[in-house]
């Protein structure tokens, strides 16, 4: 094999067995400067996940290649072939949602990589070879970056969602990466308004406001997973005459695998059976529950399904209508009726999350037991506030430190039904300044805990 010395370029890269040509380029990338910036998430990798991180990257770059098994794809630069593999991040960058995932198209032999789900790698730059028989690295470089979150249209028209019924999606440029999330009454044309009526959600940097505003110089100089209020500063269509964005959100992936994953793992004595990523579904089934039990309800037979028409695909297999799913709910298997055919689920019994309902079944009872979600709604300087639910003595839950300003965020914390001490706080003494918990359709802390309110105010909850 040639060997490629600092600085210079190969023309040939020789695998066992293997002959792939090369684009000549340097091996030792160390400017970055081009790749997007994240900051940490918890949030799972799917498919979905490496796609939209691919599309993140611009129209220069594509997907070449996909390889569900092993949870890896290949986004490449334009002009750049698969076959380059032995290429580095500035061209190649297998992006990894599975551990181990990594180059297998043209090296599918039983290849091992120590690969880690949300990263990108470069192709085989260490060595330029399909093995490494004296190492246990397995060819592929080292990371070139970590990816830990992503925004798209799907996050934004989910955060805008997520405000309530008093918000709704206007406009949506695609393009530019942006849309418009306005309070009911407030139109689309209202554009030089700030953010408690007028909020612009952008998942690509640069995005704004232009509809009424086709800017044909600079772009805003706005940045991905902000909201921003319209032409503030000044009332104008100039470039970057938004205003100072409102709050940043943190990205959300919707409906996942992971998010299915962790509905199932909430309930106590249930367990994931079958997965098919491919469809978007798994099986959810209560202790003593078999697969092929199929014509089972809720109570013992749940299919999670993160993609629209997921469902019962392991014994069906249907080749005609998929399913009349949505994303984001549980249904029972083929209850109406219990046979194959398309649409035979029944209707949904849960959602991923905002009320959850566990039910135990008995040879004589059935007891259900229903969780209510705490729920806060910010204002202003949210990044003071903080809250904590107390019962007998021991505290149940609790946050704060909020970084999103005028926003409804579905906390982690879920109450059963029972008397709470709710102590609601503001290192500054400033109160929750517009601010609220809702909980069990009860608002608390708000309009008796308003500015200059002090640094702590504790209410009795009594949940029904």
């Amino acid at each position: 094999m040639k060997q490629m010395l600092a600085g210079l370029t190969r023309n040939v890269a020789v695998f066992i067995g293997l002959c792939v040509p090369w684009v000549g380029l340097a091996s030792n990338v160390t400017d970055l400067t081009m790749m997007e910036t994240f900051s940490e998430s918890n949030t799972g990798y799917s498919y979905n996940w490496a796609k939209a991180h691919c599309e993140s990257l611009g129209p220069s770059w594509r997907i070449d290649y996909v390889n569900h098994n092993k949870g890896s794809l290949y986004c490449l630069k334009k002009g750049t072939g698969s076959g380059s593999n032995c290429n580095n991040c500035q061209t190649y960058r297998i992006v990894v949602w599975k551990n181990g995932g990594g180059e297998n198209k043209h090296c599918n032999g039983n290849y091992g990589y120590n690969t880690q789900a949300g990263y990108v790698y470069p192709s085989h730059v260490n060595p330029c070879r399909c093995d490494a028989p004296n190492r246990k690295d397995y060819t592929l470089g080292n990371a070139c970056y970590k990816v830990s979150e992503t925004y798209t249209e799907q996050w934004a028209r989910q955060h805008c969602n997520s405000l309530g019924q008093n918000w709704r999606i206007d406009y949506v440029d695609s393009q530019r990466g942006s849309l418009y999330c306005l309070k009911r009454g407030t139109s689309s044309g209202s554009n030089c308004n700030n953010c408690q009526t007028y909020r612009i959600v952008v998942w690509k940097d640069g995005g704004g406001e232009y509809r009424y505003c086709p800017i044909g110089g600079a772009p805003y100089n706005t940045k991905a997973g902000y909201v921003y209020p319209s032409h503030v500063s000044p009332c104008a269509c100039t470039a970057n005459s938004l205003g100072n964005p409102c709050y940043k959100v943190k990205p959300s992936l919707g409906s996942t695998l992971s998010s299915a994953k962790a509905y199932c793992n909430s309930l106590s004595g249930w367990r994931i059976n079958y997965i098919n990523e491919q469809r978007g579904s798994l099986y959810c089934l209560k202790g003593g529950t078999s697969p092929g039990s199929n014509c089972n309800n809720c109570n013992t037979y749940r299919i999670v399904v993160w993609k629209d028409g997921g469902g019962e695909y392991k014994y069906c297999p249907i080749g005609g209508a998929p399913y009349n799913t949505k994303s984001g709910y549980v249904y029972p298997s083929h209850v109406s009726p219990c046979a194959c055919t398309a649409n035979s689920l029944g209707s949904h019994c849960d959602t991923f999350g905002v009320v959850k309902t566990t039910t135990t079944t008995t040879t004589t009872t059935t007891t259900t037991t229903k969780l209510y979600q705490v729920t806060m709604v910010t204002f202003m300087l949210p990044e003071f506030i903080s809250w904590k639910i107390r019962r007998g003595g021991k505290t149940v839950c609790k946050g704060g430190n909020y970084d999103q300003w005028y926003t409804t965020i579905n906390t982690n914390c879920m109450l059963t039904k029972g008397t709470y001490q709710v102590d609601c706080m503001d290192e500054k003494g400033e109160g929750f300044k517009g601010g609220s918990l809702k909980i069990a359709g009860k608002t608390l802390c708000k309009n008796d805990y308003m500015w200059n309110a002090g640094k702590k105010k504790t209410v009795s909850l009594t949940v029904r």
